[in-house]
């Protein structure tokens, strides 16, 4: 996951849109504090802000769709940590730390949801 393009929101209060790469797609974050440069990896998951619409799928491509509010998007991918709640979209790590998700689930189900927001810290 590379950084290839910032838009600063507010420079001084360090808040930018950032596109993220992984080389196949790209996806576009919210970073506050934003304290990286172009081309910078990252390490760190990605956070996935107010998810939704969360649930177990029988088809196993991933998916990154835009959707209608700026910094929504649709994700389909794999679970690759059930315990830390990290999803695998194709080779964006996701983190649903915060999410409410179906008791079935176990490393390596496919899972689908709407990201209201994607940050990275």
């Amino acid at each position: 996951m590379k950084i290839v393009a910032i838009k600063w929101i507010n420079e001084i209060a360090k808040e930018a849109e950032v596109t993220i790469s992984n080389g196949r797609s790209e996806i576009i974050c919210f970073s506050q504090p934003f304290n990286y440069l172009i081309n910078d990896v990252l390490i760190q998951p990605i956070y996935c802000f107010n998810p939704k619409c969360i649930t177990k799928s029988n088809l196993e491509d991933c998916i990154i769709k835009k959707q209608g509010q700026y910094f929504e998007y649709f994700l389909r991918g794999k679970i690759v940590n059930l315990n830390e709640k990290l999803i695998d979209v194709d080779g964006f790590l996701i983190n649903l730390e915060d999410a409410d998700l179906p008791g079935d689930l176990i490393n390596g189900d496919a899972i689908e949801f709407i990201a209201t927001r994607l940050d990275i810290y």
